[in-house]
């Protein structure tokens, strides 16, 4: 299962991905409102799993801020178990995106062993700021980059201790920030 903080998040849908037979069907709902849902999956006719591609992706609406920790896979209930054909468990994982519309920028991958990559959207301008702060509040380093015809940016923490730290991206138009998680 899936616990969320329905405080914070609304759940709205499903959308499939690489399980075959995988519909809004196969999420219950009956906790919804306590922030919990559960998933039922069953392959009758033993249709080919896209095992690359993410099996499923759970649409929330954001009600109110929204920080890391608030999706968390629940093993209070049943376990959270995956299964290929052959009966190996797989493992599960959860990741949170945001919608793209909105982002400047995003991070890849997250978390990272040292490099980066920034993906700019379209209606970035021709300069941007980058600037990484510790989650103090310090900031780390700052440097004005040019982007023109370029949407793609390196970053390189391998510097850094391990930690979470904050890269903001300023633009003419905004000012945006995420979070990127360092580990070796």
């Amino acid at each position: 299962g899936l616990s969320f903080d329905a405080d914070a998040l609304e759940y709205v849908g499903v959308e499939r991905g690489g399980l075959p037979n995988f519909s809004a069907e196969s999420v219950g709902e009956k906790y919804r409102e306590s922030g919990v849902l559960t998933f039922v999956w069953i392959n009758p006719r033993s249709e080919k799993v896209e095992y690359e591609a993410p099996l499923f992706h759970l649409l929330f609406e954001v009600k109110k801020s929204f920080r890391e920790g608030r999706l968390r896979l629940a093993d209070g209930y049943t376990p959270s178990l995956a299964f290929d054909p052959s009966g190996v468990g797989l493992p599960i994982q959860l990741k949170t995106t945001s919608s793209a519309a909105n982002a400047e920028f995003v991070l890849s991958p997250n978390p990272t062993s040292g490099m980066a990559t920034i993906f700019l959207s379209d209606g970035v301008g021709e300069q941007v700021e980058l600037a990484v702060y510790d989650l103090k509040g310090r900031l780390l380093r700052q440097q004005q980059m040019a982007v023109v015809g370029r949407k793609v940016l390196s970053l390189d923490l391998s510097d850094l201790p391990n930690g979470t730290y904050l890269v903001q991206v300023r633009t003419n138009e905004q000012l945006q920030a995420q979070k990127i998680s360092l580990f070796r």
